[in-house]
């Protein structure tokens, strides 16, 4: 995400990107060796960012969009 952010021209000054070092801070729990009581940490959010860059950092099997994550626990999305 900190090389996205450094390579793309990325405008921090953005009101939309007032979380982003939040979103790293946040993406770093999804590593593979991260876990509660023997169980893996799962990462569930829409932020695009974040899922890429858990995926380019090989740990993209801990990180689910939110319809994923409630289709996986059998759970019904209500709008």
């Amino acid at each position: 995400m900190l090389i996205n952010i450094a390579t793309t021209g990325y405008d921090m000054e953005n009101p939309k990107r007032k979380n982003s070092l939040w979103d790293m801070d946040i993406a770093a729990v999804a590593g593979t060796d991260h876990v509660i009581e023997s169980g893996p940490i799962l990462l569930v959010t829409n932020e695009d960012m974040i899922v890429r860059a858990c995926k380019s950092a090989g740990c993209g099997q801990n990180v689910l969009k939110t319809a994923d994550y409630l289709d996986s626990i059998g759970a019904a999305v209500v709008d």
